[in-house]
């Protein structure tokens, strides 16, 4: 069965990260774009978490999981090897109904975690259910390769054109903003420039 793509906010949200090796490093990179709280529990952790801690991008505590360290999480992600944690961990969070990943354990996991390309405000999530995730980090750089460079871009234009529309008080807002982000999603999937945007009309 495949995985509902659900697109939510992080930012301000506490994530618990038990673990601080390479692949919980390579989680918490991607979680950083989104502006979360990231606490991370590990006994040892890769110079990279260090450093991140040293910048204060999130704070690390050296030492083992404790079941405290749940309280007042909003997502929980468990990048250790460790199966009975793994099970802890998720039996835990699906008693408080938080959202628990469990790396290379889609068993334990109440969410898959997407393989990213995040440009800008714009995300695209690649899933294959947790069954393949070699498929879904091939798409991912396939994505990368193929994707046309400015689409931050596109997105903010389509944005101001949408606000502005807005606060004119035009009537038919939502179809202006429609048809001028088709014409700049068009433009920018041709490279070609993207077109100027008339002022939407007021009323």
């Amino acid at each position: 069965m495949p995985s509902f793509p659900l697109f939510i906010s992080l930012e301000g949200k506490r994530v618990l990260v038990i673990g601080a090796g390479r692949v919980a490093a390579r989680k918490i990179e991607k979680l950083l774009l989104f502006g979360p709280r990231i606490d991370v529990v590990a006994p040892v952790a890769t110079a990279e978490v260090e450093a991140w801690a040293g910048d204060g991008k999130l704070t690390l505590a050296r030492r083992t999981y404790q079941p405290a360290d749940l309280e007042h999480a909003d997502l929980v992600i468990v990048a250790a090897d460790d199966l009975a944690l793994q099970e802890e961990v998720h039996r835990a969070c699906v008693e408080r109904k938080v959202p628990v990943n469990a790396v290379d354990s889609p068993r334990w996991c109440t969410f898959t975690f997407p393989a990213l390309v995040v440009e800008g405000d714009a995300t695209f999530g690649v899933s294959t259910a947790g069954k393949a995730p070699g498929v879904a980090a091939g798409l991912r750089a396939w994505l990368q390769r193929t994707l046309p460079p400015g689409l931050a871009d596109v997105v903010r234009r389509a944005h101001a054109f949408r606000t502005a529309a807005d606060a004119a008080g035009h009537r038919d807002a939502p179809h202006l903003a429609a048809q001028a982000s088709l014409a700049l999603v068009e433009a920018w999937s041709r490279r070609e420039p993207l077109p100027e945007l008339a002022p939407p009309p007021r009323g």
